[in-house]
């Protein structure tokens, strides 16, 4: 598929904050990982190109990576350049 990488962040962030809502987030840093989200939301908020959103996410990656769940390896690779796209 390939999408915008607005909407691949923004499919990260939902599956993440989804998780949280439904208590699957066992984490002692739950503080923590919902600034990451913020960052994120701050990041698809704000800009819309993937230029900006991909510069970006290489700057934030430690919060891209905090947001991206684990078992979408494909979405971090597209966000942070590795792959043109998820």
């Amino acid at each position: 598929m390939d999408k915008p990488l607005r909407e691949v962040l923004q499919g990260a962030i939902e599956s993440r904050n989804a998780a949280l809502r439904a208590g699957r987030s066992h984490r002692n840093d739950e503080g923590y990982l919902r600034a990451c989200v913020a960052t994120c939301e701050n990041i698809v908020r704000s800009y819309h190109s993937d230029e900006a959103i991909r510069r970006l996410c290489r700057k934030y990656e430690i919060a891209v990576r905090y947001v991206v769940p684990g078992n979408q390896p494909e979405v971090l690779k597209a966000l942070l350049g590795e792959t043109k796209n998820a």
